[in-house]
């Protein structure tokens, strides 16, 4: 079921309300709720107070509640809640964001945008038991992401979290759970990533940024690396000294990136999926994969050959064309076209082939960000490569 109610499902107009209670009655676990358009409050976006158990509430990607007063919440959760929480609007607020005031045991999508002066997403008193996940944009002047609570769940980073002047993720009192980052980008002035007081565990899989650093905080804290294919031996093996040494502090670069952490006291390294490519290559039954990556660096050498023939017949034919008024005024449609489809394709195949191997080909000899410099120059349509 998915209930669109008038009174908070606002299409095509801006409305002005001082708040918006939302008690969804006659529903049951499984059923949805669905929010739309615009909404504008003093104190209160959209307040969900009470609500049965197991239901899920949308927020659309058309959808941006908005409260402007300075101590003011676009979105409250005001009851315990273990149904599904998803947000793919915008949602801003002078105060906070998106607060779950109480227990949470659900699972809450972050995929749009939530902006707040001070917090912009917080999970309040009781225990954090639930799983929420990030594949959006999420920035506070203070915190990006807080949990005031016993933290026994998961924040799951794909997207970027930013605390402009405190944390990028901030836990009070980590007991058992986990940040994990899986690519994305954390913020923060004091700090990226704080599990704060308690035992903790951050894992970082794959290419993570990580600006202001890791404080593991006080107690147990353990920080993982995972999920590192295609790193050099050389990285590989600095990664498996530091899970040997266990440093409390210290930092090391990954994919062009610096992670920094203090206050640990467990380095792990998962040696199982550090694979670098001369590693992946070698493994039986791969034999075929550097081949093939051989081939399709041939193919791409003589596809940019032939543009640049093609170009060139082209600009003879083109000048024939632009002798006369009408021809000038086609051929400024087409360039246009030309240009941007042109683009895309190249893009396209040159980050489909050039970039398997990264920095790390032994036959290309190209670093990865070279890969990517080839591209139709837009004045005039001519081949350009890097």
């Amino acid at each position: 079921m998915i209930l669109r109610a008038e009174e908070f499902v606002v299409k095509d107009r801006t409305e002005t309300v001082s708040n918006l209670t939302v008690s969804p009655t006659g529903l049951s676990a499984g059923d949805t709720v669905l929010f739309q358009g615009r909404i504008e409050a003093d104190y209160m976006g959209v307040m969900i107070d009470p609500l049965p158990a197991g239901l899920t509430f949308e927020f659309s990607a058309e959808s941006s509640p908005i409260a402007t007063n300075r101590a003011s919440t676009a979105i409250l959760v005001g009851s315990p809640f273990d149904g599904n929480f998803i947000h793919a609007g915008s949602a801003m607020s002078s105060f906070s964001g998106i607060t779950f005031a109480h227990t949470f045991s659900g699972t809450a999508l972050n995929s749009g945008r939530v902006m707040a002066d001070q917090i912009s997403v917080m999970f309040g008193a009781g225990t954090f038991s639930g799983e929420f996940t990030n594949t959006g944009n999420i920035k506070g002047g203070n915190e990006g992401v807080f949990v005031v609570g016993s933290f026994e769940g998961t924040v799951l980073n794909r997207g970027t979290i930013e605390g402009t002047q405190g944390y990028g993720i901030h836990l009070m009192h980590g007991n058992g759970g986990v940040v994990r980052n899986d690519g994305g980008r954390v913020v923060g002035e004091k700090s990226a990533i704080y599990p704060g007081s308690g035992d903790g565990k951050v894992v970082l899989s794959g290419v993570s940024q990580i600006v202001g650093g890791i404080d593991g905080g006080a107690n147990t804290d353990t920080l993982r690396f995972e999920n590192m294919r295609g790193i050099s031996e050389e990285k590989h093996e600095e990664l498996r000294a530091l899970a040997e040494s266990n440093p409390g502090a210290g930092s090391i670069t990954l994919f062009g990136e610096v992670i920094e952490w203090r206050n640990f006291e467990s380095i792990e390294a998962d040696i199982k999926t550090l694979n670098s490519y001369e590693t992946l290559i070698s493994t039986p039954g791969l034999e075929g994969y550097a081949r093939a990556l051989d081939a399709a660096e041939d193919i791409n050498e003589e596809f940019l050959e032939f543009m640049e023939a093609l170009n060139e017949v082209d600009e003879v034919h083109l000048d024939a064309v632009t002798e006369n008024t009408s021809g000038q005024t086609l051929l400024s449609g087409w360039d246009s076209f030309a240009r941007e489809q042109d683009s895309r394709l190249f893009s396209f195949f040159g980050a489909q082939f050039s970039s398997l191997r990264g920095s790390v080909s032994v036959k290309w000899g190209r670093k990865r960000s070279q890969s990517r410099s080839v591209f139709i120059e837009a004045a005039g349509g001519r081949l350009i490569r890097g």
